[in-house]
C-alpha cells in the first residue's frame, strides 16, 4: 500500500514520465467529483505539455455512455487561452492511470471547462460497432447551466485544391450524407519534416486524402499498445463508413479566442497507420498497416502538364468527390481559372480481382474545368458504389488532354432517297455546324426498319438529351444485373461525340451511328417511307 502511495504521488509530480512507464486504466467506477488528474498534449512546436483537471460531476450523453466533466488550470492552459479544438483525444491521468480523453468544449463559454470520454467507452471502438451504437447519434449535447459542448477535433481541413475545387468537394461530401465542416488546410503537405514522436499527447490527423490532395482532421494520440492506437474521444466524420489513414501531424501554434481556442496544425509525414474504426467514442486503428487506393491524374495542355498523386482511404463513397476536385483543380492550375475547353479523358481502374478497364470521354464545356471531373466522378461513382458487390479498386489512373473549345451541331438534314425499301442501308446527308467554323456536310448511313410503312427519324447529336416529354425515355442502367455487366454497359454506351439516327414512336430504337472527334450537338427530323 505504501509503495502504491509512493507510485501515484510519483506519477503526479513526474506525469511525462509516468504515463510512458504505466497506463492502466481507471475504472469509471472509480472516477468520482473532486478528483484531480493530468492532461498531456502536444504544444507549439509539437513539444508535449501538461495542465492540471478536477472532475467536477459526469453528465449523460446520447451515444450511450457519460461523459465526465472537469474543469481544467495551470501555466501551459492560461497561456493558451483554455482548452480548444485539437485538444481531443489528449489522454487525462489520475495517478498514472488512464481515465479517458479530453473529447468536448464548451464554445463561447468558459474554455476551462471540459468534457472527458472514459476510457472504458473508448476501447469499444478497438471492436466493430453494434447495431445499437450504429443509430446512436454522433452529436454532443447542450447541458442546463454550461451550454453546448463540441467535439474538439479541429474540422475537416483540404489542401492542394483551388477554392472552387474545395466547394465542389464540400458539395460532393454533404450530398453522400457525410457531415464535414471543411477549413483550408496548409499547401505544404507531406513534405515538411517536422519534429514528430508517436507516443500519448502527440498530434495526429485522421485523413481520407494524403499526397498532392489532403483532407483530414487533426486531433491528439490517447493510448498506444503495441500496434494499436486510440485518439480523438469522439467520432471524426460523424459515420461509421469512415476509415482514415493515420499521419504524423504538426502543431505549429495554439491560438486563444474568445469563441473557442484552436491548435494551428497540419498533417506532415508518411503515414503510419490505419484508423478501421471511426466509432461514437473515438478512433481505433492499428499501426503498420495500409489501405490506400492510389489516385494518379495527370493534365495535358501543349507542352504544359500538371500531375497529382493522392492516396485514398478505402472510404468508396468518397472517391468520386475527392476525384472531381483534384481533377477541377489540376485543370484549372493549367487555365488559371475557369475556362472554355475540350477535355479527352480516359480513366483506368484497377481492381483486386477482375481484370482492369479503362473508359474514354470527351467532354465540352464553357468551364471545362468542372465539366471533365464531373464527367470522371460519374464514371467512378457507378463503379466504386456499385449496388452489386464491393468493387475492390486497387488504383485509380486519369489522363486528360485539354484542348480549344470545339463542337459540331446538326443544323439541316436532306435524305439520299425519302422511299427505302425494309432493312435498305440508306444515306442522309448532315449539314453540321462547328463551333466559329465552317459548315460541312456528313453522309451518314442508317438501316432501314424491316416493317412497311411511313416514319419519321430523328438525327441528334449524343450531347443533347431526348426530350424529357417522352415517355419511353429508357433507363441507361436497366437490365445489369452484375458488376461486369455495368462495367461493359460504361464501356459500350453511347458518347458525347456520337450523331444517332433514332426512330421515333413507342419504341425509338438507334438504327444508324457515327462518331466524331468532339461532342455533338443539336437535332433535327426527317420523313421517310419505307416500300417493298
Amino acid at each position: 500500500m505504501i509503495l502504491k502511495s509512493i507510485a501515484r504521488v510519483f506519477c503526479f509530480v513526474f506525469p511525462l514520465i509516468c504515463f510512458v512507464a504505466q497506463a492502466q486504466d481507471l475504472p469509471l467506477a472509480d472516477v468520482k467529483p473532486g478528483l484531480e488528474g493530468v492532461v498531456v498534449t502536444a504544444g507549439a512546436g509539437n513539444v508535449l505539455g501538461r495542465f492540471e483537471v478536477k472532475v467536477l460531476d459526469f453528465v449523460d450523453d446520447a451515444r450511450g455512455f457519460p461523459l465526465i466533466l472537469v474543469r481544467a488550470s495551470g501555466a501551459f492552459l492560461e497561456a493558451v487561452g483554455g482548452i480548444g479544438q485539437g485538444f481531443s483525444g489528449s489522454p487525462v491521468y489520475v495517478s498514472g492511470r488512464l481515465m479517458g480523453a479530453i473529447s468536448g468544449g464548451f464554445p463561447n463559454a468558459d474554455h476551462r471547462l471540459a468534457l472527458v470520454t472514459p476510457i472504458s467507452a473508448m476501447r469499444r471502438a478497438q471492436q466493430p460497432a453494434t447495431a445499437l451504437e450504429l443509430a446512436m447519434p454522433l452529436t454532443f449535447q447542450c447541458y442546463v447551466g454550461i451550454g453546448c459542448a463540441e467535439p474538439l477535433g479541429l474540422p475537416l481541413a483540404v489542401s492542394g485544391l483551388s477554392g472552387k475545387a474545395q466547394n465542389l468537394l464540400l458539395e460532393g461530401l454533404e450530398a453522400k450524407g457525410f457531415t464535414v465542416a471543411l477549413q483550408q488546410g496548409s499547401s505544404s503537405g507531406n513534405n515538411l519534416d517536422r519534429p514528430y514522436k508517436l507516443e500519448p499527447g502527440a498530434a495526429i490527423a485522421a485523413q481520407l486524402a494524403t499526397g498532392d490532395v489532403q483532407l483530414g482532421a487533426i486531433g491528439t494520440v490517447t493510448a498506444i499498445e503495441k500496434n494499436q492506437i486510440l485518439a480523438f474521444g469522439h467520432p471524426v466524420f460523424g459515420d461509421l463508413r469512415a476509415r482514415f489513414i493515420a499521419t504524423p501531424a504538426y502543431v505549429s501554434a495554439i491560438i486563444p479566442s474568445s469563441v473557442v481556442p484552436f491548435k494551428l496544425a497540419e498533417a506532415t509525414g508518411t503515414p503510419i497507420g490505419m484508423f478501421q474504426n471511426d466509432h461514437p467514442a473515438g478512433l481505433a486503428g492499428t499501426l503498420g498497416t495500409m489501405q490506400a487506393i492510389p489516385l494518379e491524374i495527370a493534365v495535358k495542355r501543349g507542352s504544359t502538364n500538371k500531375n497529382l498523386n493522392i492516396s485514398l482511404a478505402p472510404v468508396e463513397d468518397i472517391y468520386a468527390s475527392v476525384l472531381l476536385a483534384s481533377t477541377a483543380s489540376a485543370i484549372e492550375s493549367i487555365l488559371a481559372g475557369s475556362s472554355p475547353g475540350l477535355a479527352r479523358l480516359a480513366i483506368t481502374f484497377e481492381f483486386d480481382n477482375r481484370v482492369g478497364t479503362t473508359l474514354r470521354e470527351v467532354v465540352t464545356s464553357d468551364d471545362v474545368a468542372r465539366a471533365a471531373g464531373v464527367r470522371a466522378a460519374l464514371m467512378t461513382a457507378l463503379i466504386a458504389e456499385n449496388p452489386y458487390r464491393e468493387s475492390r479498386i486497387k488504383k485509380i489512373v486519369l489522363e486528360i488532354e485539354i484542348l480549344p473549345y470545339s463542337s459540331l451541331r446538326v443544323i439541316k438534314l436532306e435524305p439520299e432517297k425519302k422511299v427505302v425499301k425494309p432493312d435498305e442501308v440508306a444515306f442522309i446527308n448532315v449539314r453540321l455546324q462547328a463551333y466559329r467554323s465552317a459548315v460541312s456536310v456528313k453522309r451518314i448511313s442508317y438501316k432501314a426498319p424491316s416493317t412497311e410503312g411511313e416514319y419519321r427519324l430523328r438525327v441528334r447529336g449524343a450531347a443533347t438529351s431526348r426530350p424529357r416529354n417522352e415517355l419511353d425515355n429508357p433507363d441507361p442502367w436497366d437490365g445489369i444485373l452484375t458488376l461486369d455487366e455495368l462495367l461493359e454497359r460504361l464501356r459500350s454506351r453511347l458518347k458525347d461525340t456520337d450523331l444517332l439516327v433514332e426512330t421515333l414512336g413507342d419504341t425509338p430504337d438507334v438504327i444508324g451511328l457515327e462518331r466524331f472527334d468532339v461532342p455533338v450537338t443539336g437535332w433535327e427530323y426527317v420523313d421517310i417511307s419505307v416500300k417493298k
